[in-house]
């Protein structure tokens, strides 16, 4: 079987719940939490985008002018000793990054939290064991180019498909590999070729996967390290 490298983008969650899987949807539902940002935060945001209503952002692009303040911020910080920082940047300006990460930190976590029923469809469930059984005999890589919840749990348990027991990503024994492990985090060398005769790549874009520890900490959490 000829390996391939399959690219996902939002196409599997529109096609389970085309509102709750777009983007706008995030931004809104995040910005309309009274417990996610408090009205300090969104007026710091909002300050970089034109146009905003009570609704704030709804798109990607208008998140360019937060990108720019944000870079505008960084090389100040970097530029500038720190007792020197506040002829630069207002005691506001000072905590836009941290009100921006928060914003966008919020909106890539809404997508982890999916209706479990979302799932529980049998054509949904055929659909992955097929494609977990193509990529276990193929050796394909794969690459998650938005946020990949959907596809990780499957990935990483172990499913019995007719007689086989298959776990794509298992640590460095599994099919998919993603250049971390459990106490190292991420190396290059992980990702080294020489690994790759029955093994793949797994890509994860976008910042995912981020999940909260038990301390309420976000935490990278990867291929065999449950």
């Amino acid at each position: 079987m000829t390996r391939s490298t399959i690219i996902f983008g939002n196409g599997l969650g529109r096609a389970l719940d085309n509102d709750f899987f777009q983007l706008p949807t995030a931004m809104r539902e995040v910005w309309r939490d009274k417990e996610a940002l408090n009205d300090a935060q969104k007026k710091l945001v909002s300050s970089a985008i034109e146009g905003v209503d009570s609704d704030g952002p709804t798109s990607e692009d208008q998140l360019l002018g937060t990108q720019l303040a944000l870079m505008a911020c960084r090389i100040l910080r970097v530029a500038v000793n720190d007792d020197s920082l506040q002829h630069w940047l207002t005691n506001d300006a000072m905590k836009f990054p941290d009100a921006l990460q928060k914003y966008t930190y919020l909106v890539a976590k809404y997508f982890h939290q999916f209706d479990a029923n979302f799932t529980s469809n049998p054509l949904w469930s055929d659909f992955i064991d097929h494609l977990v059984i193509f990529i276990s005999d193929s050796k394909s890589h794969v690459a998650t180019l938005n946020y990949d919840t959907l596809l990780y749990q499957p990935f990483n348990e172990e499913r019995l498909i007719g007689d086989r027991k298959i776990k794509l990503c298992n640590g460095f024994d599994g099919t998919l590999l993603d250049g971390y492990t459990k106490k190292l985090g991420f190396s290059e060398q992980n990702l080294s070729r020489k690994r790759l005769q029955n093994q793949a790549f797994y890509m994860h874009l976008h910042g995912s996967p981020l999940f909260l520890d038990g301390h309420k900490v976000p935490r990278l959490k990867s291929c065999g390290t449950n």
